[in-house]
């Protein structure tokens, strides 16, 4: 079979020869570019995994060198090198204050484990490399803050870093209106400070200035210098005030003198001393105040007691007075008008009518010696008794009632008996007056809380149921614990001073006086001292025993029941001068 294909025709793969060689070029070259880059793969990997253990050269964190060393090391050369400072108080600053902080008590701690984190092991990135190769540089240590633990911290220290702010004031010096100026605080911003202490803490050895926030004064400089203007009008000149009708002038100086001022929240409030504005204007006028009297019990011309009502009185209030001259010292005119107060009597005739004082619930009377002295002195102590009131629950003093025992007080010197001698002393008989108000209290049903027998018996007086008295040093005190007033009077009459006790009846007295034992006669005693006054011998010295038993009439209820006993000493023959000598017997 013939072939219809030309024997001469040319390859068909001729024509693909040229890129034949082009792309095995091509793969040579892409193998080869492969296998450096295997090369150089591996021996990156090869370095960064042989320096994995070591932290990179040249590494410090917070001045701490610790380059080259393994990560065990590092954490331990730095745990060594920062836990000092790391525990060093912290000096805050805030404005020109300063405190300390305890790290442990903020929560400020360092965190060695995270600083360390990323500075050793295997890694793939160039810079760890890099680092090994050429050096690292400083680094600041990473600190762990407990954010709650520092505030409160902080908040602790807030007083002492706070700077007061100055309120504006003024002052009257000389009688001239003097300011202080306001000035404004500063205190601690909290909130910024925390986060200023979490960024500096272990990365400056410097103290740490806070964050401030300014505090106004609650008293401004506007409100200072609007207050001045009105003190100096204050104080420009006198002030004119009516009292009660009468005109009185206060100078300037004495108003200047009481004006003073003071903070009320944001405010200066000026105001005059009470006491010195009243004084002022008292003393410039005439009878301008008048004083309440009180009720008060006296008796009739048939020696019966009656209640004369109080009367009310008039008065100028200093505080009240204060105001209106203030007032008028900032008028134009510079005038103005203090009004008085009516006054009422703390004891009205409803108050004493309600006491019970009608008839009469004890007497007693004690015989008169034959000293007018002496008698002149009871007649006295009599008239200051009369009238003396003793309200329930209240107590009653002689020495009060009576006193005060002086010239003054309208006595003389008379006879007295101190320590078992006679001689003369101011008030002398007042014992009488002691031994008389004694039973009269005694029988009322009063209750004993101060008496003393005298030394030596007077016949005259009751045995055991008698009292003297020595001012400032023995009184004769008893109380009354019935539901009434108990008004007594006394007086002179036929020879013998007399005492009554009015009230209502509430008490039924009983009493026993034993007879006198342990008796002693008297005898002569010689006496040097000043002022002695002889004497004879008188009474003999013995003990007595007087009880007493006091009884509720309504509920015959027993409230005292009582024995005292009482030893008198002789009265002695009192000889002045110096006792003989006795004669030598001739065996001497």
């Amino acid at each position: 079979m013939t072939s219809n294909i030309p024997t001469d025709s040319p390859d068909p793969l001729d024509g693909f020869a040229p890129e034949r060689s082009r792309r095995s070029k091509r793969v040579k070259g892409a193998v080869i570019a492969t296998t450096v880059v295997l090369v150089l793969g591996a021996a990156y990997v090869g370095a960064q995994f042989a320096l994995s253990d070591r932290v990179p050269a040249g590494t410090k964190v917070s001045g701490v060198e610790i380059g080259g060393q393994t990560l065990a090391q590092a954490r331990a050369s730095l745990t060594s090198a920062l836990t000092d400072d790391a525990a060093t108080p912290v000096i805050v600053t805030a404005g020109k204050k300063q405190a300390t902080l305890d790290p442990a008590t903020a929560g400020l701690r360092i965190d060695v484990d995270a600083t360390t984190a990323n500075l050793a092991g295997f890694s793939l990135n160039p810079a760890r490399l890099i680092a090994h190769i050429f050096g690292s540089k400083e680094m600041n240590v990473d600190t762990k803050i407990d954010g709650s633990a520092l505030y409160s911290a902080l908040e602790a220290l807030e007083p002492t870093l706070t700077t007061e702010a100055t309120n504006g004031a003024i002052t009257v010096v000389d009688g001239k209106p003097v300011a202080t100026d306001a000035q404004s605080g500063t205190a601690v911003d909290l909130t910024k400070a925390q986060q200023s202490v979490a960024d500096s803490w272990m990365r400056t050895k410097d103290a740490i200035s806070l964050p401030t926030k300014e505090v106004a004064p609650a008293i401004t400089q506007q409100t200072v210098d609007a207050a001045m203007q009105s003190a100096n009008t204050i104080v420009s000149g006198a002030v004119w005030v009516d009292a009660a009708g009468q005109k009185v002038e206060i100078p300037q100086d004495v108003v200047a003198g009481a004006l003073s001022y003071t903070a009320d929240g944001s405010e200066l409030k000026p105001a005059l001393d009470a006491t010195a504005i009243k004084k002022a204007i008292v003393s410039r006028t005439k009878d301008l105040e008048k004083k309440a009297k009180n009720a008060s019990f006296t008796f009739n011309k048939k020696n019966k007691p009656k209640i004369k009502a109080g009367t009310t009185g008039k008065s100028l209030d200093g505080a009240t007075a204060a105001q209106a001259v203030l007032a008028a010292a900032l008028t134009d005119d510079r005038s103005g008008t203090v009004e008085l107060t009516q006054t009422d009597p703390e004891v009205t005739a409803d108050d004493l009518a309600e006491l019970g004082i009608k008839e009469v619930v004890a007497e007693f009377s004690t015989p008169l010696t034959s000293e007018p002295i002496r008698t002149k002195n009871i007649a006295n102590a009599g008239k200051r008794l009369t009238g003396t009131l003793v309200k329930p629950g209240e107590t009653f003093s002689l020495e009060k009632a009576v006193g005060p025992v002086t010239a003054a007080g309208g006595y003389v010197e008379a006879g007295v008996v101190v320590n078992g001698f006679h001689s003369q002393g101011m008030g002398g008989g007042l014992s009488q007056v002691a031994t008389t108000t004694y039973n009269v209290g005694f029988f009322a049903g009063m209750v004993d809380v101060e008496h003393r027998p005298h030394t030596e018996w007077f016949s005259r007086y009751p045995m055991g149921r008698e009292a003297t008295i020595y001012t400032g040093t023995l009184d004769m005190k008893w109380r009354n614990e019935s539901p009434y007033g108990v008004l007594l009077r006394g007086w002179i009459a036929n020879g013998r001073f007399y005492v009554q006790a009015w009230s209502t009846k509430y008490y039924k007295v009983e009493t026993t006086t034993s007879p006198k034992r342990n008796i002693v006669a008297p005898r002569r005693v010689y006496t040097q001292a000043a002022g002695c006054v002889a004497s004879n011998a008188g009474n003999s010295g013995f003990t007595v025993t007087v009880s007493r038993k006091v009884t509720e009439i309504a509920s015959k209820k027993t409230v005292i029941d009582e024995s005292k006993t009482w030893t008198y000493k002789a009265t002695n023959a009192i000889v002045c001068g110096k006792e003989p000598t006795k004669s030598a017997s001739k065996d001497d």
